[in-house]
Formats: structure tokens, C-alpha cells, sequence
């Protein structure tokens, strides 16, 4: 099972496809002019549409390097309870919370 998705069929068609493309591609390069404008116009769709996937893997690559701005940065577990509205140090102006996003770390007690 070298390929199991793909029928012969479907293979089928898209190796006619390719061919009904080259053979455009060869009568514009021989200098039909209907058949080099649109070898032209397959030629800028498929410069965009690499030009478009390039610009995607950049810009996913900076925002998975660069965190949001103004979202907190520290993970919670599902399995804590929630504060109360109003309760939690993180949201509220409370200089023993330390930076925003960074875990409070409770003083260890003396015994």
C-alpha cells in the first residue's frame, strides 16, 4: 500500500491536467501569443501564491516567537479553582504580585 489515499482515477486526471497545461506552456514558448499570455497568467498565480505561503510562515513565526502584547504569560491549571472576580492578584494593582504574568510566590512560613 505504497499510496492508499489516491485512486487511479484521481491520478488519472491530474496527470491529464498537467499535460493539457505543458502543452500550453509549449505553444506560448513557440510563440502562440493566446497560449504565452496565459502560460503568463498560471505563471503570476503560482509566483502569489508562493509569495502568499511565504509571508504566512514569517508572520506565524513571529507571532510563535513574540508573545501578545498585554496577555498574561504564565500558565494556570484547569484543575485550580477559579478566584472570585476581584480576588485574583494578577488582575488587580497589588505590588506583592511582582510583574504581570509571573506566578506569586507565597513566602515560605517559619516554624
Amino acid at each position: 500500500m505504497l499510496i492508499p489515499q489516491y485512486t487511479i482515477r484521481w491520478l488519472l486526471g491530474v496527470t491529464t491536467a498537467c499535460a493539457g497545461v505543458f502543452s500550453i506552456l509549449a505553444l506560448g514558448v513557440r510563440g502562440v501569443v493566446w497560449a504565452a499570455a496565459v502560460s503568463i497568467a498560471l505563471g503570476s498565480l503560482v509566483i502569489l501564491m508562493l509569495l502568499y505561503a511565504l509571508l504566512f510562515a514569517l508572520i506565524w513565526g513571529v507571532a510563535m516567537a513574540v508573545p501578545r502584547w498585554g496577555a498574561p504569560r504564565a500558565g494556570r491549571s484547569p484543575f485550580r479553582p477559579q478566584p472570585a472576580p476581584g480576588d485574583d492578584p494578577l488582575l488587580r494593582n497589588d505590588p506583592s504580585a511582582g510583574p504581570a504574568g509571573q506566578a506569586v510566590v507565597a513566602p515560605a512560613q517559619k516554624n
